[in-house]
């Protein structure tokens, strides 16, 4: 991942997972003491060819940078983290502490506006949305998408309807709606959090929100049993052609890209025999960015 100023981040495994080896600033914190939490941060500038090692208190996976220039990583099971490399000086190893931060994914689950419910899971892929939130995917059965607010340091989760399971690879499109293929089921899936009656709950809540598209392709069988035939085909990560980014003529409108094992192609809807694009971009739909001078309420590490 590129920064602003070409200079690459990259996951790295600098040390062992152990909670004697955690950063000391995180340590006695039971999420990160009492779990394990696999690789950290590197950074490599081009202009000085140094690699810098940067340790974490949550584990990394993928990254991505939000608008503000704060680098967000997935590849934790308990928490989401952050980087904020403007406050960060590569020459002080002590000032990786506050430009650090995580939150634990923890639930509303009964409406009272108290978070009271962990929700474990490896988060995988991770995407900033249009309202300033940020998006992971954890795979399972059926596994769950996860959403952070920073500005409220708030989390909800969604798990997929039956018959689609395994979120993994995760992106959204202009007008907010997030896209995952499911590496469980099989499937292209959509997720359109306006339209769900209710956010708080323990993932359940919100099947209105999701919508599926089955990839076509051979299938295998794992176990006996009709429930156990799957997809051969492992799709992992999904990227959304945004025309804002790619305004080039003759590139589809909003291309759902899905990459698999073997097998990595671009999906219009009307290929695959959807006439009417489910989720039309309207300007009244997009989600304006607040202004916000520093919105991460998480558990934030102050120098």
């Amino acid at each position: 991942m590129l920064d602003e100023q070409g200079r690459v981040w990259m996951t790295s495994q600098i040390r062992r997972e152990w909670a004697d080896d955690a950063p000391e600033w995180c340590r006695d914190d039971p999420v990160i003491r009492d779990n394990s939490h696999h690789r950290q941060l590197a950074m490599f500038d081009p202009e000085t060819e140094k690699m810098h090692l940067i340790d974490s208190c949550t584990g990394t996976h993928h990254l991505q940078f939000d608008e503000d220039g704060v680098l967000w990583t997935s590849g934790d099971s308990y928490a989401i983290g952050w980087f904020d490399p403007s406050k960060w000086d590569p020459e002080d190893p002590a000032s990786v502490e506050g430009a650090s931060g995580y939150s634990e994914v923890r639930v509303d689950s009964d409406g009272d506006g108290t978070a009271d419910l962990p929700v474990p899971g490896f988060n995988y892929g991770i995407i900033t949305h249009p309202d300033g939130s940020v998006w992971t995917a954890s795979p399972g059965a059926p596994g769950h998408i996860q959403r952070y607010d920073p500005e409220s340091g708030t989390h909800e989760v969604y798990k997929p309807p039956a018959p689609i399971s395994g979120p993994r690879g995760i992106d959204v499109d202009t007008d907010g709606v997030i896209w995952v293929p499911t590496g469980g089921s099989g499937h292209m899936a959509s997720f359109d959090r306006r339209l769900c009656a209710q956010t708080w709950g323990d993932g359940s809540q919100c099947a209105e929100g999701w919508r599926s598209w089955e990839i076509p392709g051979p299938s295998a069988q794992s176990e006996p049993g009709p429930k156990n035939v799957r997809k051969a085909d492992l799709h992992y990560y999904s990227w959304v052609d945004r025309p804002a980014r790619h305004p080039r003529p003759g590139r589809g409108h909003r291309l759902r890209q899905r990459d698999g094992l073997g097998l990595a192609d671009r999906v219009r809807p009307e290929d695959r025999g959807v006439h009417a694009d489910p989720h039309p971009v309207a300007a009244e739909h997009l989600h304006p960015r607040p202004g916000r001078p520093d919105r991460r309420r998480g558990r934030r590490m102050e120098g």
